[in-house]
């Protein structure tokens, strides 16, 4: 059985000759192999303009024995929480050493900044993440922790965005 992955464009990503099971995720994986730029992308698959929505999808058109051609869409996966805290940590905590005398942690406020402070961090968060942040992220977010979480889903909502805006051409 053959199986034919193009891209958005038509463009033949993968062409492969099916003997036995294939899990979807190794499928993913192949494709992300053949197409580098991909590499950090999630891979999501049409067949006949409808989403496979699982690998039970993509199992039953394999059982069926004909050859397949499927579309493959690469989105944007953005950061996961882990490396949102992380950054953030790194961004937010050596301002709040200083500040507090050395001893910090993951609940310190930034109450002891002074505005000028608050907003050269506000900039660099913005920055780093490449997302809109409010204005008041430290009056509305008192810790590190509750920015990381703040911050890790505006960034969640940019990816979309920026999907879909790529998406209306």
């Amino acid at each position: 059985m053959q199986l034919l992955v193009r891209d958005l464009t038509g463009q033949i990503v993968l062409q492969v000759t099916l003997r036995g099971h294939l899990p979807l995720h190794d499928l993913s994986r192949q494709v992300r192999e053949a197409k580098p730029e991909w590499m950090h992308s999630v891979i999501s698959f049409l067949s006949d303009q409808t989403m496979l929505q699982n690998n039970w999808d993509f199992q039953k058109l394999l059982r069926s024995g004909s050859d397949l051609e499927l579309t493959a869409v690469a989105e944007e996966q953005g950061l996961t929480f882990e490396e949102a805290f992380s950054a953030c940590q790194e961004i937010l905590l050596e301002p709040l050493r200083h500040a507090h005398g050395g001893n910090v942690s993951l609940d310190c406020s930034f109450t002891h900044l002074s505005f000028e402070e608050q907003e050269k961090l506000h900039r660099k968060l913005m920055k780093h993440f490449d997302c809109r942040l409010s204005v008041a992220l430290f009056e509305d977010y008192r810790t590190v922790r509750e920015i990381s979480e703040y911050v890790y889903q505006e960034n969640v909502k940019t990816v979309r965005l920026r999907a879909e805006l790529k998406a209306l051409g």
